[in-house]
């Protein structure tokens, strides 16, 4: 083989080596970043959504004080965060935010079936002091979606209370319309 070709081989071993190396040192560090809630802070989009998790009278806000991140509801693969990676560099504002949503099974994941829901709500105190006279957790309109009622970084909405009466009291509540 002649010295010239084998140089050539060995440069273009070299460049496709340090390639995968990069590729495969971009993925690993990619895979770590997606853990962290800063990571959620750097994308324009949704750095208004990590900013209620950092300090709001939101829900996001009261995860946050108990040491979750946004991770732990809103896994994203590599895949995923490669995708989101390309669309924050281009500046787009077309980052879909319905594939952050988060599904019920993840809410109950850690706070228990809609009967232990219902059981930890049962006797639930309105603004007034006294009893609330319902349990939002065993409607008669059967389980449903977590997010009815309960936003993350927005006020909650009290969806029982559109018919009966007052919502419960606090700075994340709203009276459902």
């Amino acid at each position: 083989m002649p010295r010239i070709l084998k140089i050539a081989l060995v440069a273009l071993t070299t460049v496709v080596a340090a390639v995968a190396a990069a590729a495969g040192g971009g993925t690993l560090w990619l895979h770590d970043r997606l853990k962290t809630t800063e990571y959620c802070a750097s994308c324009h989009v949704i750095a208004p959504y990590y900013n209620t998790w950092k300090a709001s009278d939101f829900t996001a806000h009261a995860h946050a004080k108990a040491g979750i991140a946004c991770q732990d509801c809103h896994a994203r693969s590599a895949r995923d965060g490669l995708r989101e990676l390309v669309v924050n560099v281009a500046r787009s504002d077309q980052l879909p935010i319905e594939n952050h949503k988060v599904r019920a099974e993840e809410c109950l994941r850690c706070h228990g079936s809609h009967e232990i829901l219902a059981s930890r709500t049962k006797s639930l105190i309105g603004p007034d002091g006294f009893a609330l006279g319902r349990n939002p957790h065993d409607s008669h309109w059967g389980p449903l979606d977590c997010g009815i009622c309960h936003n993350m970084h927005k006020p909650s909405v009290d969806l029982c209370s559109k018919c009966h009466g007052s919502p419960p009291s606090g700075a994340a509540w709203a009276k459902a319309k």
